[in-house]
């Protein structure tokens, strides 16, 4: 039978079991969906592509641990719950700025957001693949901690610890970066 005829009750039970075609399907039938909602609230097409993949890509992420009875509501409530998250990261980061221009009293130079996402990247990639993995799980797909040792049979400690030094990586290779700009 083709995904396609699957109800979404049926393709939730293959996820678990890692059927990518499944997640697929489910992509195929709820992305246009999802990018509307995002995009309206957004006014952004790629800040909306950016929120649908990161719903998505979580279900996928926790499929050893779904639990999810109607997915079409799940997937309404969590791309409203990203969308929200994604609104008072960026409310916090305009905030940040202004008030460091305040405090500076002068104009902050323009930073090209791609070139440094890529910066950021790119030092992301050199770090060791479990520090790297943990680092991805909790800022760019937002799990918890504990959410993170659960996943990975680690210790929340071990957890911390990877994230510190990842964030420490950051910042040492970063600062050079910033230091031309203020």
């Amino acid at each position: 039978m083709p995904y396609s005829e699957l109800t979404d009750t049926e393709l939730l039970q293959l996820i678990p079991a890692g059927d990518e075609p499944a997640m697929t399907e489910i992509y195929n039938r709820y992305w246009r969906k999802l990018f509307s909602l995002a995009y309206y609230h957004l006014q952004n097409q790629q800040d909306a592509e950016d929120v649908v993949q990161t719903v998505l890509t979580s279900i996928w992420l926790r499929k050893e641990n779904l639990s999810i009875d109607c997915l079409e509501n799940y997937l309404a409530s969590a791309i409203k719950y990203s969308i929200y998250q994604f609104i008072a990261k960026r409310d916090k980061k305009e905030k940040a700025f202004s008030q460091l221009k305040l405090a500076s009293g002068t104009e902050l130079p323009q930073i090209d957001t791609s070139f440094l996402k890529q910066m950021i990247d790119h030092e992301v990639n050199k770090l060791p693949q479990r520090c790297r993995i943990i680092f991805m799980y909790s800022r760019e797909y937002g799990f918890s901690n504990r959410e993170i040792a659960d996943k990975l049979n680690i210790t929340q400690k071990a957890v911390e610890k990877q994230i510190t030094k990842a964030l420490h990586h950051l910042r040492t290779q970063m600062k050079h970066f910033f230091f031309f700009f203020f």
